[in-house]
C-alpha cells in the first residue's frame, strides 16, 4: 500500500506546531515577562509579581497562535524573531536597561 504523503505532511505540520507551541511559546512568554518586569514602573516586588501574572496570558497567546497560523512557517516567525530580538536586546543590554 503506497504512503499518504499528504497525511505525513500533516503529521509533520503538527508536529512542528506543537514544538512551537510548547517550547517557542515558553522562550517568548519568558523573554516578554523578562522586559515587562525591567520596564514596568512599579516597585520591584510588584513589577515582578505583575510580569509573572503576564507570563501566562503571553503563554497562553503564543500557544494559540502556533495552532492559529496559516501555516507551520508563519507561526515560526512570527514567534522566533521576536524570540531573537528580545533575546539579543537582553543579552546586549544586560544589566544596563
Amino acid at each position: 500500500m503506497a504512503k499518504n504523503v499528504a497525511g505525513t505532511s500533516h503529521r509533520i505540520d503538527v508536529a512542528a506546531r506543537t514544538v512551537l507551541g510548547i517550547f517557542g511559546s515558553y522562550l517568548l512568554a519568558a523573554l516578554l515577562a523578562l522586559w515587562a518586569e525591567r520596564l514596568l514602573p512599579f516597585e520591584p516586588r510588584a513589577a515582578m509579581l505583575t510580569a509573572n501574572m503576564l507570563f501566562f496570558l503571553f503563554y497562553a497567546l503564543a500557544a494559540m497562535w502556533a495552532f492559529a497560523a496559516a501555516t507551520p512557517r508563519r507561526a515560526w516567525t512570527v514567534i522566533a524573531v521576536p524570540c531573537v530580538l528580545l533575546g539579543g536586546a537582553w543579552l546586549t543590554l544586560g544589566e544596563a536597561a
